[in-house]
């Protein structure tokens, strides 16, 4: 039996949106609807720190900063880092606190307000499923965007 070698079946590659998929997607958030620009937020975030949807979701008003376009954000296992941004992040992430500001539940901390408060990583991963298929792509390349700093 030692010298039997059984063969480890290799995982199946795990879908990504494409550059051309990722400009489309984000296309799909135009407007300016409240829903619109949370959504594009969300999605530049996204794509461009590569964050983890519980990352996403777990930002507080006081860890953004515009300015400096950066956050911070929780990682696993309770680690803390610095998200770094680029401008046409820094600019829907500008636009989408202005309007929060009106929102009913604009006295919560979080960055991202659903319907009931803090948006949930299950919320964000339905509206990037909306906006893919808004798109014409394919919702199961939603579980990767890529490597960040490829994004639109």
């Amino acid at each position: 039996m030692a010298e039997i070698v059984v063969d480890k079946p290799e995982p199946p590659p795990v879908p990504v949106f494409t550059d051309e998929g990722l400009t489309a997607l984000v296309g799909a958030c135009r407007g300016k609807a409240f829903n619109d620009l949370r959504d594009a937020a969300a999605i530049r975030l996204l794509i461009d720190c590569g964050l983890r949807v519980s990352e996403l979701t777990g930002i507080d008003l006081d860890d953004l900063d515009l300015e400096g376009e950066s956050g911070k954000v929780v990682g696993k296992g309770s680690r803390v880092r610095m998200a770094y941004f680029g401008n046409k992040t820094g600019l829907a992430l500008d636009r989408y606190v202005r309007a929060r500001r009106s929102h009913r539940h604009a006295s919560e901390p979080a960055v991202f307000l659903g319907e009931r408060r803090r948006f949930t990583p299950d919320g964000v991963r339905e509206r990037v499923k909306v906006r893919a298929e808004r798109a014409g792509l394919d919702p199961g390349g939603c579980t990767r965007f890529g490597s960040p700093h490829r994004g639109p």
